[in-house]
């Protein structure tokens, strides 16, 4: 179990050590990020879902992952909003610390540790995670950051979320590799696709890994650690989401009558730190973007220790 997070965190320290020593600046890293967001990862989740005819069994069981997490992102949304209250967030920040507790970072932590772990199957479901997470940060979380800006800075500019506009936001790059991938498994023409182009999607996707962790090395770079620790919020926050959400994750799929691997998966993606696109929706739609940047940055590394014991419950209790 150790070795394929021996060779993850190894990467992550070799992004660190590139950022220390300027090999890879802001810019280059971002660059990273770009070519991992609109290539790597639809690319991967693409070349997982065309190998596999999805019908029958396989499609209920994709639809049924979608379904659940939708619930148990709501669910961590209630959780959210009982700890605001408990803790007393200030109400300007409640919208940003609701989404960044409901959110995982299943893009840049999740997939990898996915295919490292759960192989090819594994990922299967984790892309029926993913989609639902989209649907439902690009709906209701557009919409309590929009609401919040609008009442704490009068913001009239701050216009009402339109279907059309969450619409454009869910279908991002790797919403539409997973339904093209879907499109081709349901119609079952896989052996169709040429095999110089299944093996170029494949050699790209095969980038998600190493980049996305050479990603996050370098971004931790630019944290001062020592002041993450010492803010009672940022620490409250993501302390709560991957150890409180968590073990309620493992009662309630303890219990659900459903797939060992489903339940797997469901713990796995609440031990992942918070989602990256939070402070990007935040700066453009909220407020608290400073804060949220903090608990991503937080709720990574806390997760280096976090995720491997969420692994190791999920392999060995259910």
């Amino acid at each position: 179990m150790f070795a394929p997070f021996f060779v993850l965190f190894g990467l992550m320290a070799v992004g660190y050590l590139c950022r220390k020593f300027d090999l890879i600046d802001d810019v280059k890293n971002d660059g990273l990020g770009s070519i991992l967001v609109h290539i790597a990862l639809p690319a991967l989740l693409l070349s997982s879902m065309i190998q596999t005819e999805i019908q029958g069994k396989l499609l209920v069981e994709f639809l049924t992952m979608t379904l659940l997490s939708v619930a148990f992102y709501f669910l961590y949304a209630l959780f959210a909003i009982i700890y605001i209250k408990l803790a007393k967030v200030p109400q300007r920040l409640g919208s940003m610390v609701q989404l960044s507790m409901l959110t995982s970072n299943n893009g840049f932590m999740g997939f990898p540790i996915t295919m490292a772990f759960f192989g090819q199957q594994g990922l299967f479901l984790m892309v029926a995670n993913n989609l639902a997470m989209g649907i439902v940060v690009w709906s209701y979380g557009l919409f309590i950051l929009k609401r919040t800006k609008r009442i704490f800075e009068g913001d009239e500019n701050v216009e009402k979320s339109s279907v059309s506009e969450s619409l454009r936001q869910i279908f991002n790059n790797t919403v539409v590799a997973i339904f093209i991938g879907l499109a081709i498994g349901i119609a079952g023409i896989n052996s169709y696709i040429p095999d110089a182009v299944a093996k170029l999607i494949e050699i790209l996707g095969s980038l998600a890994t190493p980049l996305s962790m050479l990603y996050i090395g370098a971004t931790l770079y630019n944290s001062s650690f020592s002041s993450l620790f010492r803010n009672r919020l940022i620490l409250g926050v993501s302390i709560t989401r991957l150890t409180l959400f968590a073990a309620a994750t493992f009662a309630i799929v303890w219990l659900l009558p459903i797939p060992s691997l489903m339940k797997q998966i469901s713990l796995l993606v609440i031990t992942l730190p918070s989602a990256a696109v939070v402070p990007v929706m935040t700066g453009q739609y909220g407020i608290g973007v400073e804060e949220s940047t903090k608990i991503v940055v937080l709720s990574t590394l806390l997760s280096l220790v976090i995720t491997p014991l969420g692994v190791y419950i999920a392999l060995t209790f259910l």
